[in-house]
């Protein structure tokens, strides 16, 4: 549990979040420039609405089980037994939920061959999620990185071979090829947990009354947590569906911003992943909190100096991963920026109290930014369309991870600014590191 082990598994969860976030860069350069427009508001409709409706239906259970497991309240078969059981359960509650989604939103513009695929994506999805909670609760960050790592190259291969090299070939590169190779990527990731869970997960499903209540009840409030944070973080694809004027346009240029913007989110991911895990077993509450309030003094200054990076050089970077039609994405990105950099102090502090069993508190906070993501989008979005989506984000996003902010400080006696402003100390590691490469040069 110490600082170097804390340190390297950080650098080992950060180097597969950015391997995520370049192939998702990868992914929707290729969509947009096979496809255009149109493709990558499928994509962004599609894969946001799986996205959201699993953070949902799943009822928590991910969360639950890494903190079940930690716990060690049932033997081995009883814990893998109920948690397939509740697998197969929220599966079919999640495809029947996405499904009522795409009846109301999507089906009439895309196409039912093509969001078909992505509602079997959805089991897949929920076994990686399974997995992934079974992986931190034993600190098995290997496993962990080798779910997210397997989905993407999946889902990237096909893409290439969809719509690059079956062209070349006479077949048509169409919308049910994007989703089918979400699917392909879907079933990939799954393959992680499976092949490293089988010894100790293999059993049949069960559906012990306790055990079953145990996983809903504290799954429930991660759930609820888990949904909203989706509908502050996905709410704009949608409701830019309906409230846009061209929303054929607008959701592929805007979708293709929030992608770039969310790259810098994958440092506070990273050491978020890993402060789960650690803040699972520490010995004190004090030991968690002060354990998370010196990565936030650290991650902090790291994004937004990142993001000042990225406004600069985003027209450069959406010209060569979009194209010349995309280049409004600029504007998305830009605008996107401030509330990326605030939404990490969320991704770090909410972490640690979610491994300490406490999420509902981010369920308050950004409740309020829901609230006012939405009122932003309706008068937003219908005068300027994506830009307006762009800085409702932004403004809900700040606003939320203020309200985390005084809420964690609050409940822990943390001054504010030992939460967020950095010390020398703090970054003692990274100059030690970098004196010795120095020196042997």
């Amino acid at each position: 549990m110490g600082g170097r082990s804390f340190a390297k598994d950080s650098l080992s969860v950060y180097g597969t979040k950015l391997f995520l976030a370049v192939a998702a860069l990868l992914s929707k350069s290729l969509v947009s420039r096979t496809m255009g427009p149109t493709g990558a508001s499928l994509y962004a409709t599609a894969v946001g609405s799986a996205i959201l409706v699993n953070s949902f239906a799943n009822l928590g259970i991910n969360r639950a089980l890494t903190v079940t497991y930690s716990a060690k309240k049932y033997d081995t078969k009883t814990f893998f037994g109920n948690a397939l059981g509740s697998l197969i359960f929220t599966s079919i509650i999640s495809m029947i939920a996405l499904y009522l989604l795409f009846l109301g939103n999507g089906a009439d513009r895309y196409g039912w061959d093509a969001l078909t695929l992505a509602l079997l994506c959805v089991p897949f999805m929920l076994t990686t999620e399974f997995g992934n909670g079974v992986f931190l609760a034993t600190g098995y960050m290997r496993g962990f990185n080798g779910s997210q790592i397997q989905r993407y190259i999946g889902f990237l291969v096909t893409l290439v071979v969809c719509l690059i090299l079956l062209p070349h070939f006479g077949i048509k590169n169409d919308e049910p090829m994007v989703t089918g190779a979400f699917l392909v990527g879907s079933i990939c990731g799954a393959l992680s947990p499976i092949i490293r869970l089988r010894p100790d997960a293999w059993t049949l499903p069960r559906f012990d009354p306790a055990v079953q209540r145990d996983f809903l009840v504290t799954g429930a409030q991660f759930a609820i947590t888990m949904f909203i944070l989706q509908l502050s973080y996905r709410l704009d694809v949608q409701l830019l569906n309906v409230l846009a004027k061209d929303p054929h346009i607008d959701v592929g240029i805007y979708d293709n911003g929030v992608t770039l913007v969310e790259t810098l989110w994958q440092i506070p991911t990273a050491v978020g992943t890993v402060l789960i895990a650690k803040s699972v077993h520490a010995n004190s509450e004090q030991e968690a909190v002060d354990r998370a309030c010196k990565v936030m003094r650290t991650v902090l200054p790291l994004v937004a100096m990142g993001a000042v990076v990225l406004a600069i050089i985003a027209p450069a970077v959406v010209w060569v991963f979009y194209g010349s039609r995309f280049m409004p994405s600029v504007d998305a990105t830009r605008l996107l920026l401030p509330g990326i950099v605030m939404g990490s102090i969320y991704k770090v502090l909410g972490a640690d109290l979610a491994a300490r069993g406490k999420p509902l508190y981010a369920a308050w906070a950004y409740g309020v930014a829901v609230v006012l993501n939405v009122a932003l989008n309706f008068y937003l979005i219908p005068r300027y369309g994506f830009r307006g989506a762009a800085v409702a984000s932004s403004i809900s996003y700040s606003v939320g991870s203020l309200l985390y902010l005084g809420i964690y400080v609050k409940n822990h006696n943390v001054r504010l600014v030992d939460a967020v402003v950095p010390r020398a100390s703090d970054f003692a590691p990274i100059t030690r590191k970098l004196n010795k490469l120095i020196k042997r040069r």
